[in-house]
């Protein structure tokens, strides 16, 4: 289990056995919500895959990053298609989720402070893009940009918490309450 980190992440699943361990990683992958490399998009690329095929659990995957006042996280996506969840969350070392953004029925949604996920644009299936998310502790807000072009700018975070430090992509629900 990973709690701490020093330095900048650059993961590169290229290098890691299809189906075998997810090294600095800490993921939650029961029978029928894999989270796994897989060979994808082919031609010696590899892939973090979480795959959800169970109705009361879901797959998890988290990465924590070295803490920062502004911090820069960004990572390719790729939507398989449009039915399902993705939860993606910037949170604390204690779990306060700071940033909370949701792609459900195939559209990009973010929390800007405490209110409703906000529809911010719409995903096709079948599409890589790329999202990058960048925060500001000082202020407590954030901005998402997919594929370059800001979609979200001067968000507010979700709770009150420590610094951002690790990032979340979960297929289902969140379980417990937020304080």
């Amino acid at each position: 289990v990973q709690w701490e980190v020093a330095g900048p992440v650059k993961d590169d699943f290229d290098r890691l056995q299809t189906g075998g361990v997810v090294p600095n990683w800490n993921v939650y992958s029961p029978k029928w919500c894999p989270v796994e490399i897989v060979d994808f998009p082919g031609f010696g690329k590899k892939s973090l895959a979480l795959k959800d095929k169970d109705p009361y659990d879901y797959a998890k995957a988290i990465r924590v990053f070295e803490k920062a006042e502004k911090q820069s996280v960004s990572f390719d996506l790729f939507v398989e298609s449009k039915s399902g969840i993705l939860d993606i969350e910037v949170v604390s070392a204690n779990g306060s989720r700071l940033i909370q953004t949701r792609i459900n029925n195939g559209f990009l949604n973010a929390r800007n402070g405490q209110t409703e996920l906000k529809k911010l644009t719409q995903l096709e299936s079948k599409n890589w893009y790329k999202l990058e998310i960048e925060t500001n502790y000082k202020k407590k807000s954030f901005d998402l940009l997919l594929n370059g072009k800001e979609i979200a700018k001067s968000f507010k975070f979700a709770a009150k918490g420590e610094m951002p430090e690790r990032i979340i992509f979960r297929t289902g629900d969140y379980r417990l309450t937020d304080d």
